[in-house]
């Protein structure tokens, strides 16, 4: 593209040819790297469609979402004598508190979603360098196919979320050592 805008308006210069990701792979990588980020992108679809629906979990129905919930309206930490999960760490919790100020339950479910998202990138990043870009699509294809995270992305469940943190803790160590 670059060598016809240059030879149409610029006749008498010519650009370097700079070889593009699909010219370094071969045929049955092409294949590999084509169909995995074609499935990769209909199952995130389909995960993001499923944030709007009403929650249905029983742990998210039971505390994750009325925790957070109850302290929004008491405006503050409050004790729920009938929880015992209240008594246990509520991190990410909080950070679902932060999404209900925001909006409904469903900004909660958008917001476990895209944190599903950034530790899809994280790998896909982290295979990429380590390896080549069907490598990170592959990583990404073996992350997001894996029952408990394509289960879990439009929920308001913690566990994805820890799973991200480490995650995120071990491309950190990898990229800073």
């Amino acid at each position: 593209m670059l060598e016809f805008l240059a030879g149409k308006y610029l006749p008498g210069i010519k650009t370097p040819k700079i070889p593009g990701l699909f010219e370094r792979m071969s045929a049955s990588e092409k294949f590999v790297f084509i169909g995995a980020g074609a499935w990769l992108v209909f199952v995130l679809a389909i995960n993001f469609i499923s944030c709007f629906t009403p929650p249905m979990g029983v742990d998210t129905q039971i505390y994750h979402l009325p925790l957070p919930k109850t302290y929004v309206q008491a405006g503050g930490f409050t004790g729920v004598p009938h929880l015992m999960e209240s008594n246990y760490p509520q991190n990410m919790e909080m950070l679902f508190e932060a999404a209900l100020l925001l909006g409904s339950d469903q900004a909660v479910q958008i917001f476990s979603y895209l944190v599903s998202i950034l530790s899809l990138a994280i790998i896909f990043s982290l295979a990429r360098r380590l390896h080549s870009p069907a490598a990170g699509i592959i990583g990404g294809f073996i992350y997001i196919n894996l029952l408990d995270v394509s289960f879990q992305s439009p929920t308001a469940l913690v566990d994805l979320c820890a799973a991200h943190f480490s995650v995120l803790s071990i491309y950190l160590i990898w990229r800073y050592m």
